[in-house]
């Protein structure tokens, strides 16, 4: 009976040790990492209303896929987009050539100021947090 508790003892505690390691943070982040993102649309947070962007009959448009935690790439319309970090947001790319409304979503993308991701949607706020660009997976 010692023998059983002197081993079950030292694997609770590496089981609580291991647990307490693993962050919010890291979690979230890691849900991040081999997903992919579509623009749905751009969110009025007063009204509550959603602008959809044109085109929206083009698969590559307005997409990013993570390829880190924390870095994606991916295309407004006609050039290649990317985010290099999400704490501060980096953003690169060009609006040179853009069709439709790329030259909207290329400003707000350049001027996003925070993110929040839920799994389910990842929204990247802009103009004093009153808008965000509203991303769903495909």
């Amino acid at each position: 009976m010692k023998r059983l508790v002197l081993m079950i003892i030292p694997a609770l505690i590496c089981g609580a040790v291991f647990t307490s390691c693993s962050s919010d943070k890291a979690q979230a982040t890691d849900q991040l990492q081999g997903t992919k993102w579509k623009l749905k649309g751009i969110v009025d947070i007063q009204t509550s209303t959603l602008k959809e962007l044109e085109p929206n009959d083009c698969d590559k448009c307005y997409t990013f896929v993570f390829d880190t935690d924390t870095t994606a790439w991916g295309y407004n319309c006609l050039n290649e987009m990317y985010i290099g970090g999400l704490n501060p947001i980096v953003i690169g790319g060009t609006k040179i050539g853009e069709t439709g409304d790329a030259g909207i979503c290329f400003d707000a993308l350049f001027s996003v100021k925070s993110y929040s991701f839920d799994g389910k949607e990842l929204k990247l706020f802009f103009n004093n947090n009153n808008n965000y660009l509203l991303y769903i997976p495909f």
